[in-house]
């Protein structure tokens, strides 16, 4: 005798982006397996903290079915090519941290590990400074 197959059910706590995203990726994804719910308060407003994102935002488009052409359009998004960090260790110094290449690796090693040799050997160009990337954005500081 077999029995007739259920869906799971699945309940999002909590609105915002990521409930939002969580709930419309796993909906997306299992299909007839799962019945999602999202559950938030009308009570509980908005942070507003701003909202960004970083690469594999381009993966989880593709989940959905939407075009990148589509998402930048209906957005008025702009591409980001990386994050400024401000005071990263101390006061007054930051770091750039590119979603591009950084500098050529090699079949023995990554590019980061030939730059911390020449780190030792008294190279002194940041590593920030390598990424194709940061030549085309604005510093800061």
């Amino acid at each position: 005798m077999t029995t007739p197959h259920h869906p799971r059910r699945i309940v999002i706590a909590g609105g915002g982006t990521a409930g939002w995203m969580t709930a419309a990726a796993l909906a997306r994804t299992l299909g007839p397996v799962a019945q999602v719910t999202l559950v938030e308060s009308e009570q509980i407003g908005t942070v507003g903290v701003g909202e960004s994102t970083i690469p594999p935002l381009v993966a989880y488009n593709r989940i959905l079915g939407i075009a990148e052409a589509d998402f930048m359009r209906a957005t008025q998004a702009t591409f980001k090519l990386g994050i400024n960090f401000e005071n990263w260790r101390v006061a007054g110094e930051s770091y750039f941290h590119s979603f591009g290449g950084t500098g050529k690796d090699h079949w023995s090693a990554g590019f980061q590990h030939f730059w911390m040799n020449g780190l030792t050997r008294g190279h002194t160009v940041p590593y920030s400074e390598w990424p194709a990337v940061s030549r085309t954005c604005p510093k800061t500081a």
